[in-house]
């Protein structure tokens, strides 16, 4: 699957693509996956926007077995000094 750094140059490429909101507004900050060999894989990334003046954190980790999501976790903080 293709990563893609704006949604704009992913409209480009995925013609039926629907957006919502502004996909933008979040920086990547990390992101680490792995190829799923044996039929399990993995991503874990971390994001950081800013909301209404507040700095909000997400983090995110998924886990695949046999090419299928089975787990997904979400959090969101802010961070200090934000609150």
């Amino acid at each position: 699957m293709p990563e893609y750094k704006n949604t704009e140059d992913a409209k480009k490429n995925t013609p039926d693509m629907e957006v919502t909101g502004d996909p933008d507004v979040w920086s990547l900050v990390c992101k680490v996956s792995s190829i799923p060999s044996r039929g399990r894989g993995f991503v874990k990334s971390t994001k950081v926007g800013v909301f209404a003046g507040r700095t909000v954190l997400q983090t995110e980790t998924e886990h695949y077995y046999d090419g299928v999501l089975t787990a997904c976790s979400q959090g969101l903080a802010p961070l200090s000094g934000d609150e």
